[in-house]
């Protein structure tokens, strides 16, 4: 449930795993950064928080010319949108 998140031990593997090697660093458009993505989006959906818009991946513009992509959840019962 998301009341975990206030689980220290519970952030904390989270937080281990986000700087892990194999996240090499987690740069936007690289391997890593898709794997942190990934991790994320995984996790947001093990506690309960809902896509905003049918996602947890969302456009979040540019950073030095490659696209960023952000991770979002919400925690509500019911569907989430985002005004444009």
């Amino acid at each position: 449930s998301v009341a975990r998140v206030a689980d220290t031990a519970f952030l904390m593997d989270h937080v281990r795993a986000l700087a892990a090697d194999a996240m090499q660093g987690r740069e936007v458009g690289t391997p890593g950064g898709a794997r942190a993505r990934a991790h994320l989006v995984r996790a947001f959906a093990a506690i309960g928080l809902r896509p905003v818009d049918g996602a947890y991946e969302r456009p979040g513009g540019t950073v030095d010319g490659r696209a960023a992509t952000n991770v979002v959840g919400a925690n509500s019962a019911r569907p989430v949108t985002v005004s444009r």
